[in-house]
């Protein structure tokens, strides 16, 4: 036997008129009249409604309900309007201008065939040399223009590829900052 005090029943004294609605009542849903009379207690005490008071039916409550809702649908297309949309208007901004930003900045088979092209340019410079056309004035200008072009694409490739790593390491690369936007939404 339980001894817990809350699960002892008691009894409760009614009209006759009410106790034969609620048998009534309990056999419409299938219940006990104790189950019925627990579920009651337990709806009036959640849903607020005081069965006393007679000037506000179930259609009243249920208008107050909706009304409720309204507000709350009403609050959060405000806070929707107001402060949503303004930061995915910036998030969206934002987007555009880091895709404008991270356009030029050379990916890894740029700069890769930045390096081809350097190396290609000094082997042929070197295979110039070596075979002997060297002697010739008109050769060495032609080997000088070589090297000249040479150095000058060497000191572009070092300002592409030192604004590559310093964009790098400003904004992370394009492709991470991407990603980085889309998992975010």
């Amino acid at each position: 036997m339980n001894n817990n005090s809350n699960n002892l029943n008691t009894t409760i004294n009614i009209s006759k008129v009410h106790y034969k609605q609620l048998k009534t009542l309990s056999k419409r849903f299938g219940v006990s009249n104790l189950q019925f009379i627990n579920a009651a207690v337990n709806f009036l005490r959640t849903s607020g409604v005081n069965p006393l008071d007679k000037n506000i039916g179930a259609a009243e409550q249920f208008k107050r309900l909706e009304k409720r809702n309204d507000e709350i649908l009403r609050f959060f297309r405000v806070f929707e309007s107001q402060k949503l949309q303004p930061i995915l208007d910036n998030l969206i901004i934002t987007q555009r201008m880091l895709d404008e930003k991270t356009s030029d900045i050379p990916t890894c088979k740029d700069i890769k065939d930045i390096e081809a092209n350097m190396n290609r340019d000094f082997k042929n410079g070197v295979e110039y040399i070596h075979k002997g056309q060297a002697s010739n004035h008109n050769y060495l200008k032609k080997i000088d223009k070589i090297l000249n072009d040479i150095l000058q694409k060497q000191e572009q490739h070092q300002k592409l590829i030192e604004n590559l790593f310093s964009t790098i390491n400003k904004s992370d690369n394009r492709e991470n900052i991407n990603q980085s936007l889309f998992n975010r939404f």
